[in-house]
């Protein structure tokens, strides 16, 4: 499996210093920095508040209009801070896509610094407050939400690879996902994140202190956030937690597990080839599912 998709787009300190000069005088004159990129976005930072986001693929200029059509309404709902977008560049003779700027938040992601075990019910609380009915507003997503069966092809083939590799998935795993994908999604879809990991969740002393990158947001499947727990919470307990003060049913848990596997193979996969902490990541998600297997 490939690792990181190419940038289609490259982007530096002065292309974003001048977009934010011709575009937002208000931030004209702050320090710009790179910070880093993932798969989708650069991300600059600007001055000592803001993060400058510019998508670095063509597929990921539609996320980035989602985040600035629905992250300022979602926010005002939500008890852990989200990026709400401060401003919404439009491209130009230099850069050819919509960038935003956003606030930026102090902590590092949730491998560097784990949460505590106390904010698993933060963690409910935050998914209860979002998953509520999208009533058509939420975009469609191909890839996020929808029924696992649908993702069992292209999961498949990720873990085909791992084996190939020398890490096979255990069979206690490959069972749950079978079990998983045989269990239809609810009829009413919720709102999303969509793609609730380590690396989108910050942590500051122990505590979440933002959850960042909605360019997945969509409706679907709850299961699809819910499987965050194995991402987060190391600890079992912490994991129980969170689920049972969601009120998670059965079905509903092993969906998520279902999505967790899914998770932990892609991170796993696509680690391998250049992102090792993916890989850990993903590993630990995988350990964490297969040791909860029979437990809730």
């Amino acid at each position: 499996m490939t690792g990181t998709p190419p940038a289609e787009v490259e982007v530096d300190e002065q292309m974003v210093t001048g977009l934010v000069a011709r575009q937002c005088p208000a931030f004209s004159g702050e320090s710009v920095e790179l910070l880093g990129h993932g798969w989708d976005n650069w991300m600059f930072g600007l001055g000592e508040g803001q993060v400058v986001r510019l998508p670095r693929r063509a597929v990921a200029v539609p996320l980035l209009e989602h985040e600035v059509r629905h992250l300022p309404g979602l926010a005002k709902r939500l008890p852990i801070p989200v990026p709400a977008p401060l401003f919404a560049g439009s491209g130009d003779a230099d850069y050819p896509w919509p960038w935003l700027i956003a606030p930026r938040f102090e902590g590092r992601n949730a491998d560097e610094e784990p949460p505590a075990v106390g904010q698993a019910l933060r963690l409910a609380d935050f998914l209860l407050a979002l998953h509520r009915p999208d009533h058509g507003l939420a975009p469609s997503n191909d890839h996020r939400g929808i029924a696992l069966h649908l993702r069992d092809a292209k999961i498949r083939s990720y873990w085909d690879s791992l084996t190939r590799q020398g890490e096979p998935l255990p069979q206690p795993l490959v069972e749950l996902w079978e079990q998983a994908c045989r269990l239809p999604p609810p009829k009413d879809s919720v709102w999303l994140h969509g793609d609730l990991h380590y690396a989108n969740v910050l942590v500051r002393s122990g505590e979440f202190s933002a959850i960042v990158d909605w360019g997945d947001v969509c409706s679907g499947d709850p299961a699809t956030d819910l499987a965050a727990v194995w991402s987060l919470f190391d600890d079992r307990s912490a994991r129980h937690s969170a689920l049972t003060a969601y009120g998670a049913d059965g079905d509903l848990i092993c969906r998520a597990m279902g999505w967790a596997v899914s998770f932990g193979i892609i991170l796993l996969s696509t680690g391998l080839a250049d992102n090792p902490r993916h890989a850990a990541a993903g590993r630990a998600v995988l350990r964490r599912v297969c040791s909860d297997i029979g437990s809730f």
